[in-house]
């Protein structure tokens, strides 16, 4: 069988998700507001037809530490366009595997660490998780951020 990680991942398991605020603006921790905790991919099958097995990204988690994260549209993502130095809003750190659970598949979670923590981005990401902590609910998946070495 052969194992595909590809430079850009496809839309379903590369577009990271946030989870929660690493250290949020009142921890007193350095860049504070600045790292989010996000799902940078999931097991299984993705858009581009390409499966993922948990064992893959359980040997795949130490490599995205580093990565750097892109903020581009769908088109540009999808095209393989606008892989420019100023499309890079972050970078991940702290990568773990996670096992499969509860029935949710296996994944890799790791910070998003923002280069500009009050620029577009952060605020967006803020936004969001005061959305999500006022309402209850689970942040939105954002668009595609996809993250390359």
């Amino acid at each position: 069988m052969t194992e595909t990680l590809p430079r850009a991942m496809p839309p379903s398991s590369a577009g990271l998700a946030l989870l929660a605020a690493a250290d949020p603006p009142d921890s007193g921790a350095p860049r504070a507001g600045g790292r989010w905790r996000v799902r940078a991919i999931r097991a299984g099958m993705a858009e581009g037809g390409v499966f993922y097995p948990d064992d893959t990204l359980r040997r795949a988690a130490p490599l995205f530490d580093g990565a750097r994260v892109f903020a581009r549209s769908d088109e540009d993502h999808l095209a393989d366009r606008a892989r420019d130095a100023r499309n890079i809003v972050g970078r991940i750190e702290r990568p773990e595997f996670v096992a499969a659970a509860g029935g949710a598949p296996a994944e890799v979670r790791a910070d998003l660490a923002l280069v500009e923590p009050d620029g577009p981005v952060g605020r967006l990401l803020a936004a969001d998780q005061n959305a999500c902590s006022s309402k209850q609910r689970t942040p939105r998946q954002p668009t595609h951020a996809p993250f390359e070495r």
